[in-house]
């Protein structure tokens, strides 16, 4: 990756061209599909007709330079010997700028392959402020409902306690309920999570991992049981006493690794955010290191968890156990209501809002990574 890493990428090839192309976007949808097989882009985002609206968004779709669609959006630049710097990024399948990549899904490394979707700011333009991945063979996202996912990125400080109405799903009776204080939220990270009945058990591994092959449609290989078997001896030992202070049962807590079972087949990345930066490169280099293709959403499961875990050390613990060279207590110091936001918009984006908290900056703004849940279809 040009001026991050210690070896050549093939987006270094194409990181000129993107930039040219984002210069005057604030924001960037993209994809990325490198099979040779590709023919056309199966899910297209529908322009807005608002005024304006489509000028914030650039549309790109990074494809294989082998690929069938590649081949005849730029055929005549092909048939005239044109060096590829010269074309590359000025066609077009209908909504999508296609950026061509040399080589495939089947001969670029996962660690390659996988950049751009985990940690996509060195191929976009400094202006841009936040870019959006979506699997284009799964997702359908106008220019409309990008818009409003952006504009969710940013939460309002609740000075006072504001009252919702909401209904009940035992009941179906209206219910008000009382949603707390909070100080204006940043989101580094947006993307699917899904909810199941009580009872389900969340810190799992291998529930997980067989959630994460059934949503990419992949058998068990090697490699993803080794990956398993690891997170499984984590969690083990995040569990048992050796790995906590005496005191520890003095404490009320959830004795779990707390995994999040994420679908991301749509990812938006604040750019601008030091917290959003470190969040991504700690997914991508977890990805990277097992290398296990179509295995995001296990290690990205794996580093929330991982996170929850480290913010629960120690914020209570007993002074006599305060020394930094101490394992502090597994903690829960969560608010009760921490899930109860709810945002309202569009259809779109009628949904319950469920945060994970990651830094504070010096205002007392919060970062998070926020959730869009969805309920599992059994």
């Amino acid at each position: 990756w040009e001026g991050g890493m210690c070896s050549a990428s093939v987006w270094d090839a194409v990181v000129e061209t993107t930039k040219e192309i984002t210069k005057s976007c604030p924001f960037v949808l993209y994809t990325v599909d490198l099979r040779p097989e590709l023919v056309e882009m199966e899910k297209q985002s529908a322009p807005s007709q608002r005024r304006g609206w489509e000028d914030y968004f650039c549309k790109i779709a990074f494809v294989s330079s082998s690929s069938k669609l590649a081949e005849e959006v730029y055929e005549d630049d092909a048939k005239d010997k044109h060096h590829m710097y010269e074309w590359n990024g000025k066609g077009k399948a209908e909504s999508w700028i296609v950026v061509a990549l040399q080589g495939t899904q089947y001969s670029i490394p996962e660690y390659e392959r996988s950049l751009a979707k985990f940690n996509p700011m060195h191929l976009f333009s400094d202006k841009v402020e936040k870019a959006m991945y979506v699997n284009h063979r799964r997702v359908i996202l106008s220019t409309d409902q990008a818009m409003g996912v952006m504009r969710h990125m940013e939460m309002t400080e609740r000075t006072t306690p504001k009252k919702h109405t909401i209904v009940d799903e035992k009941t179906g009776e209206n219910r008000d309920i009382y949603l707390p204080p909070r100080p204006h939220r940043h989101s580094v990270l947006f993307t699917n999570k899904y909810s199941f009945a009580d009872g389900f058990d969340a810190s799992s591994t291998k529930t997980l991992a067989r959630f994460v092959m059934a949503n990419a449609g992949i058998a068990e290989t090697k490699d993803i049981r080794a990956q398993v078997h690891f997170y499984e001896e984590t969690s083990h030992l995040t569990r048992t006493n050796m790995q906590r202070s005496p005191n520890y049962q003095e404490f009320n807590q959830e004795n779990l690794f707390p995994y999040d079972f994420l679908r991301s087949t749509w990812l938006v990345h604040e750019l601008k955010s030091e917290e959003g930066r470190n969040l991504r490169c700690e997914m991508y280099e977890e990805h990277a290191l097992w290398g296990n293709a179509n295995m995001e959403d296990l290690s990205m499961g794996y580093v929330l968890a991982r996170r929850k875990v480290r913010a629960q050390l120690g914020k209570i613990a007993s002074p006599q156990y305060e020394g930094p060279e101490e394992w502090y207590p597994l903690l829960v110091p969560r608010d009760p209501d921490d899930e109860d936001a709810i945002t309202e918009g569009s259809v779109y984006l009628d949904y319950l809002e469920s945060a994970q908290r990651v830094a504070t900056n010096g205002k007392g703004h919060e970062y998070h990574v926020t959730f869009l849940p969805q309920k599992r279809k059994e």
